[in-house]
């Protein structure tokens, strides 16, 4: 994946002609886009087989362990792509996200159990990425491509809708039943700490909260251009 995001830029600048920072940039999201289809691939069986709700903090396999720390190493080369190519705004929401996303697969790696329950949350954060990073691609590059901005116009309705679904509908569900599961696990606090499970309550706080913020700033962002085209 490390590959994807250094080797492919100069492609996008001979091959499209875009300059060096968006060509790093499409790059970035072609790398996450490769993940989530793999991740989501390899989560699904794994939850369809063993609900996390009920064994929130089960003893990693050793095929869930690389799962996480595949995860793990994902998020540190995008927290590498973002420090390296800060432009600020929404970035500052993913720094906090990549701080708390690498906080919690750490210490489920470090204390080899939780997994499941790390499974779920990617499967849930990443089930969107394939439509969300062709729109933030066709959105980057509408302005010096209209092949660029016909993706844009048909990917805002149902990446709105999808990300709404998932994030703002299913995830809040889920994801409070998860919380509630594991505080009230047999595991704790005599194979994890309460302090460990405090940060995945506030990993999980945060990351409902700021899909909320994206959710809205999607709404407003979807009336106000059409509102233009009416």
């Amino acid at each position: 994946l490390g590959g994807l995001s250094v080797g492919l830029p100069p492609v996008f600048q001979r091959g499209l002609g875009v300059g060096r920072s968006d060509a790093w940039f499409c790059a970035n999201c072609l790398m996450a886009m490769v993940q989530a289809v793999l991740v989501c691939a390899w989560a699904l069986p794994e939850l369809l087989e063993t609900s996390p709700m009920e064994h929130p903090t089960a003893e990693n396999t050793p095929w869930q362990q690389f799962q996480v720390a595949f995860q793990l190493a994902f998020t540190s080369i995008d927290l590498l792509y973002l420090l390296t190519h800060w432009e600020g705004g929404a970035y500052w929401l993913y720094l906090v996200h990549h701080f708390f996303v690498i906080s919690y697969e750490a210490t489920i790696l470090a204390y080899r159990r939780g997994a499941l329950n790390v499974l779920l949350i990617i499967f849930l954060g990443e089930v969107t990425s394939v439509v969300q990073n062709s729109w933030f691609i066709g959105r980057r590059l509408r302005k010096q491509s209209s092949a660029a901005q016909r993706v844009y116009e048909a990917l805002s309705l149902p990446y709105t809708v999808s990300y709404l679904l998932v994030r703002s509908i299913a995830s809040p569900v889920l994801l409070s039943a998860l919380v509630w599961s594991f505080w009230r696990s047999p595991d704790v606090p005599t194979e994890i700490p309460y302090a460990v499970v405090a940060l995945w309550t506030m990993a999980i706080a945060a990351g409902i909260y700021g899909s909320q913020v994206w959710s809205l700033k999607l709404l407003s962002g979807y009336r106000k251009s059409k509102k233009k085209s009416a």
